[in-house]
């Protein structure tokens, strides 16, 4: 919801391209069914361009697959004590 004139206190729905760019109010509508609540709004990349999101996904899936590849095997070299113990502790 953006404020419609500033300071008037009235709000009407808006886009993400009418909040980036410009100083206006805005909040989220919550009682809403299309709103969302995810890692987008909670890290501010409402108005962060599609190229820099693509490549935090991308980021996140190699931190993946190097957990699956190199991190899995950690238990199968040294035991599962010590991994286990660690992984508590963090």
């Amino acid at each position: 919801m953006c404020e419609d004139v500033p300071g008037s206190g009235n709000f009407s729905e808006c886009s993400n391209d009418d909040i980036c760019g410009t100083n206006i109010t805005w909040y989220v509508d919550w009682t809403s069914p299309l709103s969302l609540d995810n890692w987008s709004q909670t890290l501010d990349l409402m108005c962060v361009d599609d190229a820099s999101i693509d490549r935090i996904s991308t980021v996140y899936y190699f931190g993946e697959i190097f957990g699956c590849i190199c991190i899995a095997r950690i238990p199968d070299l040294l035991g599962r004590r010590w991994p286990f113990t660690i992984s508590l502790i963090l």
